[in-house]
């Protein structure tokens, strides 16, 4: 838990308090004052949960490319040959991709602006 929900949430009953305090005596500037107090502890509350939010979005992803990472790892060290077979298509794959770009008679689309 982020400490600005905890700030938050006890400047929000804080200004909540005041808020009663100031209705109940008949003070309208301390009612105000308790409502000002209680959105801008709402306000950080809410700033709080976008950070941790965030957070966990982030471990979350974290721990996404951790397990893809450990299942490529368990899959090689299991069919090694499978491994190599991929490998290798994708090694040619790109030597024929790069190939075709050196022919001599290949021209780049040329864009042309006006």
């Amino acid at each position: 838990m982020d400490e600005n929900r905890l700030q938050g949430t006890t400047e929000a009953i804080k200004g909540g308090i005041k808020e009663g305090i100031g209705e109940a005596i008949g003070d309208v500037k301390m009612e105000w004052e308790g409502k000002l107090e209680r959105v801008k502890g709402d306000a950080q509350d809410m700033y709080g949960q976008a950070r941790d939010s965030v957070a966990d979005a982030a471990y979350s992803a974290g721990r996404q490319a951790m397990t893809f990472g450990d299942s490529l790892r368990h899959s090689i060290a299991t069919q090694p040959y499978l491994a190599l077979a991929v490998a290798l298509g994708i090694g040619i794959g790109l030597g024929l991709l790069r190939a075709r770009y050196r022919e001599s008679d290949y021209e780049p689309r040329r864009i042309y602006r006006y």
